[in-house]
């Protein structure tokens, strides 16, 4: 995958981000954000901690969804290729002309991917990269409590959603 394929979403992107594991790679692990507290729809704090786990001059390949008079279509629109920078990446989000209501972010070398659709941010990784944030972060236990926090997830009132984050984080067995 060494250019920004199109072919890369399907190889790497489930069709639903939820309630199923939202990657093709079921080894991967992951995190959620509410994607509605992020104008960026990732914030700034996690994205300067992959910058510095993953190897310099990554390139972020950025997928949205095509938009029609009716609404979404099934097809993609390549909005761009940016190096892997808080202040590339920022500045592209805060740009109108690149607003999609879904985007699909991946690196040229599938080592890891974001899906951002109208309720929720996934992004997943190969699982040493994400076991090295884990680490700075409590472990894996810290990174599930974190998500619950911000989603305000009450595992009594909100069970799908519950073992759907604890799958990201492989602390549930279940992945399918």
């Amino acid at each position: 995958m060494s250019e920004c394929d199109l072919t890369a979403i399907s190889k790497l992107f489930e069709e639903d981000i939820f309630p199923g594991f939202p990657f093709k790679n079921k080894l991967w692990l992951g995190i959620a954000f509410d994607r509605d507290r992020w104008v960026t729809r990732i914030p700034q704090w996690y994205f300067e901690q992959m910058q510095e786990l993953l190897p310099p001059g990554d390139v972020m390949c950025i997928y949205g969804s095509a938009i029609s008079g009716g609404g979404r279509t099934s097809s993609y629109v390549h909005l761009g290729a940016l190096d892997f920078s808080w202040r590339d990446f920022s500045s592209f989000m805060a740009t109108d002309a690149n607003y999609s209501p879904e985007y699909w972010i991946f690196d040229r070398d599938g080592r890891w991917a974001c899906r951002a659709d109208a309720e929720l941010t996934v992004w997943g990784a190969e699982a040493p990269i994400m076991n090295a944030f884990y680490s700075q972060q409590g472990g894996a236990a810290g990174v599930l409590q974190m998500m619950i926090d911000e989603m305000g997830v009450l595992p009594e009132a909100h069970g799908d959603m519950y073992r759907y984050l604890q799958k990201l984080v492989g602390l549930h067995g279940d992945v399918a």
